[in-house]
């Protein structure tokens, strides 16, 4: 049976955009408003740091100034000591990744002195992002995850169950005054120049993280006096198509891992099939799902998880985005070939229940823009012949292309996929195994980035700072001195996954 969507979900996601903008004649030109931080501070940062938080209001389209404006949630990390270096200012990726939530509780204690000891640090929730009013929601999108979890279903049932999801969050998004239109990489970097203004700054250092660095270039190429310097971890260049280019990607990070395994005499001995094993539990689970019980970790409730081959790769998959999580990929593989599902059980708490960070309304309308509209379903299908097949169909792309066709997104502008030519000092972070942006990404990004230079980081994943003390202390270090560049001495110490193997 087809799910449906009950009325009360609806009328709670109705409640979530109520405060979705506030008429023209109410403001006069982009401004700081002071209000209490939406986020929890970690325990040391109420008597170490001087957190200002508050909203930076701004035209929901710029083209027309006389409409409704929109909030932008910010949080100001104040500088520990006198500032001497201009601000910098954390992009978050996605498109639609809650900043203030995911980074603003865990800049705390050494790492707020890492960043705050001469300067102030900058977070915000993009337009159409958590915190930020309005926020393009989907709970539509959730509910459905949920209640179908259980539930084995064909490909073409998921795919149309996703879609109309979407399309009944459209509906009310547009039902509540949101122009979806206007939430997109353009109106972001808009905001980011009216936001430094609103707060009185006159240059950024911008820290883009995965679509973050495509934003930080949209910023330097637009207002350019504005930026300072550049950090991009987990480069998106804006030449490059994730949508055509995304199981290629997968492939080639899979590869990765299976390379990586084979090279260490430990990993190898013990997991000697390992890619065997791999695409024959897809095979064995795509004809016969099995079943595992998850516990969402947010709300304590156990559910039944249907296993199939593709819900198999989209969490190894999710999993080589975290270098906490890839050295314990081949036990988790050889695992479930013995009949255990512990780990998978874990993985989907963490990768499926807690990953649902994102305003997935504003997702598709920066996604739809800035990559479905470049390319097309045929480019779609040939870039996927030469990948497996079993990637193919696990990461599909039929509901993203149908609901961009739907949704309603804005015309990006040509030049937003021509490379930025810049001579601004840039550092520029890749991962060994990420699936999401890969190191070829950062290769790309970096020729036209004449000050620019890019390092590919052993064993990491997606968002390199995060996961590499070597990464962020050459961060904190060209922060300190951007034209020098970084001591990047600290990469050839590093090692390759440490392998999780299991015991006698």
């Amino acid at each position: 049976m087809r799910p449906t969507f009950d009325r009360a979900m609806l009328i709670v996601a109705m409640c979530l955009t109520s405060l979705a903008v506030t008429p023209a004649e109410a403001i006069v030109g982009p401004r700081f408003e002071p209000a209490p931080c939406s986020f929890t501070p970690a325990a040391d940062q109420v008597e170490g740091l001087t957190l200002n938080c508050g909203f930076v209001l701004v035209p929901e389209n710029r083209s027309r100034p006389e409409g409704n404006w929109i909030r932008l949630a910010v949080a100001i990390f104040k500088s520990s000591t006198v500032a001497t270096r201009p601000p910098l200012l954390l992009l978050g990726g996605g498109p639609g990744t809650v900043v203030l939530d995911t980074f603003g509780p865990i800049i705390s204690g050494a790492l707020a002195h890492d960043f705050t000891a001469d300067r102030d640090l900058v977070m915000f929730d993009q337009r159409g992002v958590g915190y930020s009013q309005p926020a393009l929601n989907c709970p539509e999108l959730d509910d459905l995850a949920l209640r179908t979890i259980g539930i084995h279903r064909t490909r073409d049932q998921e795919t149309d169950d996703q879609v109309e999801a979407a399309f009944v969050c459209r509906d009310r998004l547009v039902a509540s005054g949101i122009d979806l239109a206007a939430y997109d990489t353009a109106a972001n970097s808009a905001d980011v120049n009216d936001l430094r203004s609103a707060l009185g700054y006159d240059q950024f250092d911008l820290w883009g993280i995965s679509y973050g660095t495509r934003l930080a270039l949209a910023v330097e190429r637009d207002y350019p006096a504005a930026v300072h310097s550049l950090v991009l971890d987990s480069a998106l260049p804006p030449s490059v198509n994730q949508v055509t280019d995304r199981a290629a990607n997968a492939e080639r990070a899979f590869r990765t891992l299976f390379d990586g395994c084979a090279a260490d005499l430990a990993c190898a001995a013990a997991y000697p099939d390992l890619e065997t094993v791999v695409y024959d539990l897809v095979a064995e689970f795509n004809h016969t799902p099995a079943n595992f019980f998850a516990q969402d970790p947010r709300t304590g409730t156990v559910y039944n998880v249907v296993l199939t081959g593709d819900r198999l790769i989209r969490t190894l998959h999710a999993a080589l985005t975290d270098a906490s999580l890839i050295p314990f990929a081949p036990l988790v593989a050889a695992s479930i070939r013995a009949g255990d599902f512990t780990l998978m059980s874990q993985a989907t708490s963490l990768l499926t229940f807690g990953g649902r960070g994102q305003s997935a309304g504003m997702f598709y309308s920066v996604n739809c823009a800035d990559e479905v509209s470049r390319t097309s379903p045929a480019r779609v299908f040939a870039a996927r012949r030469t990948v497996r097949r079993e990637i193919v169909e696990a990461l599909s792309e039929d509901a993203r292309l149908r609901i961009c066709a739907g949704w309603g997104a804005g015309q990006t502008p040509r030049r937003s996929g021509a490379p930025v030519v810049s001579d601004v000092p840039t550092l520029i972070l890749a991962g060994e195994y990420d699936p999401l942006t890969p190191p070829s990404y950062a290769e790309i990004m970096s020729r036209t980035l004449r000050n620019g230079r890019w390092f590919e980081f052993p064993g990491i994943g997606h968002a390199v700072e995060r996961s590499s003390s070597c990464a962020h202390a050459m961060m904190i270090d060209f922060l300190a001195a951007p034209q020098l560049g970084p001591d990047a001495r600290c990469i050839a110490e590093m090692r390759p996954p440490a392998w999780v193997i299991p015991g006698p």
